[in-house]
């Protein structure tokens, strides 16, 4: 998720020293905004349906334990709301 960051503070030092009229700003929000989207929107539900998919390699491997399970589960879905609410 903080693979979006350093184009939001580089478009903050942008704005903080007057080059928002610059083709680096511009550039720098289009990757940002790509970035944002890919790390915050898209990657995280994806990491959880494969942790659900995969859940038999949990019991496999002897790291099978439901209330842990259950917590990773949880933990992994309020990750989601938060990146996309806050």
């Amino acid at each position: 998720a903080d693979a979006s960051t350093p184009f939001l503070h580089l478009s903050w030092m942008c704005n903080l020293l007057g080059y928002t009229e610059s083709s680096f700003f511009f550039i720098n929000g289009i990757i940002g905004a790509i970035a944002y989207l890919l790390f915050r929107v898209v990657l995280p539900p994806l990491t959880l349906v494969h942790m659900l998919s995969y859940r038999y390699l949990f019991e496999q491997y002897g790291l099978w334990h439901p209330w842990a399970f259950r917590l990773l589960v949880l933990s992994q879905f309020f990750f989601i709301l938060l990146n996309l609410f806050w």
